[in-house]
């Protein structure tokens, strides 16, 4: 092959080469795996991996869905017009599927039971565990939300079972949520319970 034949091969790699160099290239792909791969994550959640529960499935979902998320706010490179299409695609799909009982598993997962939920979260941990309590001999309604009070206090002021070496949210990284609520809720037996429903999924 002589330079004259190889010479248009070479203006067309040159071309390719300043493209993917080029600041412009390297700031779309940034963009791109900022908005996907949260997505694709997601999606492989989906695939049987090992370890994935209801509530993680939620807790990932929230996180580039939700009012908050990801699609939720303005991001950087991404045109409003397009950013609020992609959530409300997103959203569309997450309403079809979204169910009471995916809120109460995210909201008792050990990995998230301490966070600062909203009204419309508690309201649909409380429908949950009034479900629960209609179908089960001797806890009540009541039962369940005030040992869940209790529960969460102890969290929070970390006494009891939840001491401040912080031996319970270490383990909350490495066991199931139901091996976790059988160590560390073993003293609010109605939480426990609700825990337990709430994973069988």
């Amino acid at each position: 092959m002589n330079f004259l034949t190889f010479f248009p091969y070479f203006l067309q790699w040159a071309e390719v080469n300043t493209i993917v160099r080029s600041q412009e290239h390297q700031d779309s792909v940034a963009t791109l795996l900022k908005v996907f791969v949260p997505c694709v994550e997601v999606m492989r959640l989906t695939d049987g991996k090992k370890g994935v529960t209801l509530g993680k499935f939620y807790a990932a979902m929230l996180g580039f869905g939700g009012k908050d998320g990801l699609y939720g706010s303005k991001i950087s490179g991404v045109k409003g017009t397009v950013r609020r299409k992609m959530h409300q695609v997103f959203m569309a799909r997450w309403e079809y599927f979204h169910s009471t009982l995916m809120t109460a598993a995210y909201m008792l997962d050990p990995q998230y039971i301490r966070r600062e939920f909203t009204a419309e979260e508690e309201g649909e941990l409380r429908e949950i565990m009034k479900k629960l309590a209609r179908a089960h001999p001797t806890f009540t309604h009541e039962n369940m939300i005030e040992q869940y009070g209790l529960a969460r206090t102890e969290m929070f002021c970390e006494t009891g079972e939840f001491v401040e070496d912080g031996a319970a949210w270490r383990a909350a990284t490495t066991l199931n949520p139901v091996t976790w609520a059988q160590i560390y809720l073993y003293k609010w037996k109605a939480v426990s319970y609700t825990h337990l429903r709430a994973h069988e999924t």
